[in-house]
């Protein structure tokens, strides 16, 4: 099977800054490690794969064109604490006859499906953008390439 391609949606701007590289950025260095990780993984499976392992979730209502990239980072135990788990969420949307799945607004799950009610407007205007003009709204996520 050839591999998925992954895509960022571009700020707007001079720059155009990669939204999912800045958004990584702000994270800790295990979650950063960990999605990264998970992603590379990921890109060798069928995208079947991904939603049997509970790491894909197509969305549904008003979010139905969407779809979320799910992991989850166990936080490093400590002595005498339970140990706590971290949610993160990319939101995309996926080209199956391109096997591209664009991503288009991270974020940390914090307060169930009301986080999907904010980050799901912006990557639903995102998505608007980018089927719009692909080339000016997104790019080949090149920090996620594994060169093993």
């Amino acid at each position: 099977m050839k591999p998925w391609r992954f895509r960022s949606y571009l700020l707007p701007g001079r720059d155009a800054r990669d939204a999912i590289e800045v958004w990584l950025l702000t994270l800790p260095d295990e979650a950063q490690a960990h999605i990264v990780g998970q992603i590379q993984y990921s890109a060798r499976l069928p995208i079947e794969w991904w939603e049997e392992r509970h790491e894909y979730k197509r969305l549904t209502g008003e979010l139905a064109n969407l779809e979320a990239l799910r992991f989850v980072v166990p936080e490093k135990v400590r002595r005498g604490q339970p140990a706590k788990e971290d949610h993160y969420r990319i939101l995309g949307f996926s080209d199956l006859s391109k096997l591209e799945f664009t991503m288009l607004c991270g974020f940390q799950k914090l307060t169930g499906n009301w986080d999907y009610e904010e980050y799901g407007l912006i990557a639903n205007d995102r998505r608007q953008e980018v089927l719009e003009n692909r080339k000016k709204y997104s790019h080949f996520s090149n920090w996620l390439i594994d060169d093993e």
